[in-house]
């Protein structure tokens, strides 16, 4: 795989550790908008 997958790949899996600690509480928004940004910044 690419290191562009990687960091997809990785941040969707850790999108889905949130979801499923945290369900849909604020802190949970708060960590999926960063892990996003972090996903975007590692993607380009």
């Amino acid at each position: 795989t690419t290191a562009h997958d990687y960091v997809l790949n990785s941040g969707s899996t850790l999108i889905n550790k949130v979801n499923t600690n945290h369900k849909n509480t604020k802190a949970s928004n708060c960590e999926k908008a960063q892990i996003t940004k972090w996903i975007d910044t590692g993607a380009n």
